[in-house]
C-alpha cells in the first residue's frame, strides 16, 4: 500500500521590524535629551551656534555659488542621484532643506519645490540663495517634519542627512506625502559628528552614545509595510577641524547642552580633551570614514 510522506508544517513567526526600531529609539541617547526647551527651540539654538562659528572663521554664511557648484564633480555625483527623478512637470518636497544646496538646483528643473526647514536662519539664507540663483518656484515652510500637515502629494519626497527622519512615523510620513518616489540619504554606518558622539559624549555622560537607527531599521520597516526599496552605497569621508581651543569648545558645547547642563567643570573637561589631542600649531583634526547610502522606493 502506497503511503504519502508525512509533511510537517511549521508556522514561522513574522518579526515586527517596526517595533524593533521603536525600541531602539526608546533606548537611544536622543530619547534622553533635555525637555526644558521645545524641539524647535533646540534646532534654532544649535543651528545659530553653528553659523556663529562659521562667521568667526570668515566662512561665507549667505552665498552659495550654484554655477560653480554645478561644475564641481563631487557635488554633481550627489546631485545626479536626485536629478534623475526630476523633470519640468515634477513636484518636489525637500524635508530638512538647509540653505537650499540641493533644492535650489532641483528647482531649476522641476515644476515646483517645497522646502521644509525649521531653522529661522537657514530659511533666510535659503531665500537669499534662491534670489541669487534666479529661482522663484520654491514654496517655503518653516516647520518641523513632525508638525507638518501634508497639504498635497508630491512626485518626489526626499531627505538628505536630516535628523527629521529618525523613527518609523517620520519615515512612513515620507511615503504618505508622495505619489511617486521617496529618497533618503543617510549613513549606512555611524557617520557624522563622530568626535562628539563617539568620544566627547561618552567622556562627559559616562555612557556610550546610542543612535536612533541604522539603515537596516529603515529597510526592514519599509519591507514590513510592503515597500521594497532600492539601495545605493558609497564611501564617505570628512574631516572635522578646529583652529583653536575656543573654537572647538564653542562647537561642542551647544551639542552637549542638548543632552545635559554644561557646568564650568564640564567645560573644563572639554578643554582638557582638546588640549590632549591638539596639533603642534594648536589646531585639532578628526577624520571620519564611513559608508553613506541612498534608500529610494516607488510609492
Amino acid at each position: 500500500m502506497f503511503s504519502y510522506p508525512k509533511v510537517i508544517l511549521v508556522a514561522a513567526a513574522v518579526f515586527n521590524w517596526q517595533v524593533l526600531w521603536e525600541e531602539t529609539v526608546a533606548e537611544s541617547s536622543y530619547n534622553k535629551r533635555r525637555s526644558d526647551w521645545s524641539e524647535m527651540d533646540w534646532v534654532n539654538f544649535i543651528n545659530d551656534s553653528c553659523w556663529q562659528n562659521r562667521k568667526k572663521k570668515n566662512i561665507s554664511s549667505t552665498v552659495l555659488n550654484f554655477d560653480a557648484l554645478l561644475k564641481d564633480e563631487k557635488f554633481l555625483v550627489e546631485f545626479d542621484r536626485l536629478k534623475r527623478f526630476v523633470d519640468k512637470d515634477t513636484s518636489v518636497l525637500d524635508v530638512g532643506a538647509g540653505t537650499g544646496r540641493l533644492a535650489i538646483p532641483l528647482a531649476r528643473i522641476a515644476d515646483k519645490v517645497t522646502v521644509l526647514e525649521p531653522s529661522h536662519t537657514n530659511q533666510k539664507l535659503m531665500r537669499d540663495n534662491a534670489v541669487l540663483a534666479g529661482v522663484d518656484n520654491l514654496e517655503y515652510i518653516e516647520s518641523l517634519w513632525s508638525d507638518f500637515e501634508i497639504p498635497e502629494k508630491y512626485d518626489l519626497v526626499f531627505s538628505v542627512w536630516s535628523p527629521a527622519i529618525r523613527d518609523p512615523p517620520s519615515l512612513l510620513k515620507m511615503n504618505q506625502a508622495s505619489k511617486g518616489l521617496c529618497a533618503l540619504i543617510t549613513s549606512a554606518l555611524p557617520y557624522g559628528n563622530m568626535d562628539f558622539l563617539n568620544l566627547i559624549y561618552p567622556l562627559v555622560r559616562k555612557e556610550p552614545y546610542k543612535y536612533v537607527y541604522n539603515f537596516a531599521h529603515v529597510i526592514t520597516t519599509l519591507y514590513q509595510h510592503g515597500i521594497y526599496p532600492n539601495i545605493e552605497t558609497w564611501k564617505a569621508e570628512a574631516e572635522m577641524k578646529y583652529e583653536t581651543e575656543d573654537e572647538a569648545v564653542s562647537y561642542w558645547k551647544p551639542l552637549l547642552m542638548y543632552y545635559s547642563d554644561v557646568t564650568n567643570e564640564v567645560e573644563e573637561m572639554l578643554r582638557d580633551y582638546y588640549r590632549s589631542r591638539m596639533n603642534h600649531d594648536g589646531s585639532y583634526c578628526y577624520a571620519t570614514e564611513g559608508v553613506a547610502c541612498m534608500i529610494w522606493w516607488h510609492v
